[in-house]
C-alpha cells in the first residue's frame, strides 16, 4: 500500500493497429474512375496491395456508374477506404436500384467486373437494400503483413512429392500465385490492364491453367503475326 492507504498502481500500455481513413464522393461518370484509382493508390502509397485494390476499385465504380440509380444526371459514388494493420477494406457506395449483375460470357469482357473481384479481395460482399443506397465492399491483407497459405510438398504414393504454390510462383515469376477464401487456387499475370486471371482446384490444376493460357496467348500472337504478313 502506498501512503494515503490507496493501492500501487501500474500503468497499462496496449498496442492498437493503426487506423488509416479516406473517403471521397464523385461525379458517376466514366471519366471519373481513373480520378478514383488515382486517389486510392495515393492514399495507399507503396503497399503491395496498391494495385489489385485500384482493380477492384475500377470494377465495382464502373458498375455502380453503368447499372445502379447514379447514372441519371447529377448521380454521385462514394468511395471509402480503410487500412487497419495491414488490411485494407474499400466500400463503394451508390444511389441503388435493382441488383442485376451482368451475366459472364465465356471470352467476353463484359459481365467480368465481379468476378474479377472475387478473384482478387480477400472477400467482398453488398450492403444495404438498394431503394435509396447500396454499398459494394471488398477487403485486401498486405502480402507483406498476411502471406497467402502454400500448399507444402508431400510424398505421395508414387513416391513423388505434391507441387506446392512456391514451385508454381518459381516456374511463373510474373505471376502472383495465392488461394482464395474458396479454398480455390488463383494466379494473375502482374502489371496488366485488364487483369489476367486464372484459377485452379490446387497448384497443379493451376500450373496447367497458366500453361493453357499461355499457350493461347502465344497462338493468339501468331495469327496475328500471320494476318499481317499476308497483308503485305
Amino acid at each position: 500500500m502506498t501512503a494515503g492507504n490507496k493501492p500501487a498502481t501500474r500503468p497499462i500500455y496496449q498496442d492498437f493497429p493503426v487506423i488509416r481513413v479516406w473517403s471521397d464522393t464523385y461525379p458517376a461518370t466514366a471519366g471519373q474512375v481513373r480520378h478514383a484509382r488515382r486517389d486510392l493508390t495515393g492514399f495507399l502509397g507503396d503497399a503491395p496491395l496498391a494495385a489489385d485494390a485500384a482493380t477492384c476499385l475500377s470494377e465495382l465504380m464502373t458498375n455502380s456508374i453503368k447499372h445502379s440509380h447514379s447514372r441519371s444526371p447529377g448521380g454521385t459514388v462514394t468511395i471509402r477506404a480503410t487500412l487497419t494493420g495491414g488490411r485494407l477494406r474499400v466500400e463503394v457506395e451508390d444511389q441503388g436500384g435493382p441488383w442485376n449483375p451482368p451475366p459472364t460470357q465465356p471470352d467476353s469482357p463484359r459481365g467480368r467486373g465481379l468476378s474479377v473481384v472475387a478473384a482478387l479481395s480477400d472477400k467482398w460482399g453488398k450492403t444495404g437494400g438498394g431503394t435509396r443506397s447500396r454499398t459494394v465492399w471488398f477487403e485486401l491483407a498486405d502480402e507483406a503483413t498476411v502471406r497467402p497459405p502454400v500448399c507444402s510438398a508431400a510424398p505421395n504414393g508414387s513416391g513423388a512429392t505434391e507441387l506446392s504454390a512456391d514451385d508454381v510462383a518459381a516456374e511463373f515469376p510474373d505471376w502472383r500465385i495465392w488461394k482464395g477464401v474458396s479454398g480455390l487456387w488463383y494466379a494473375r499475370l502482374r502489371d496488366t490492364q485488364p487483369p489476367v486471371i486464372t484459377r485452379g482446384e490446387d497448384p497443379s490444376d493451376l500450373r496447367d491453367e497458366i500453361r493453357r493460357k499461355l499457350a493461347q496467348a502465344e497462338e493468339t500472337r501468331w495469327l496475328a503475326s500471320a494476318r499481317c504478313e499476308r497483308r503485305r
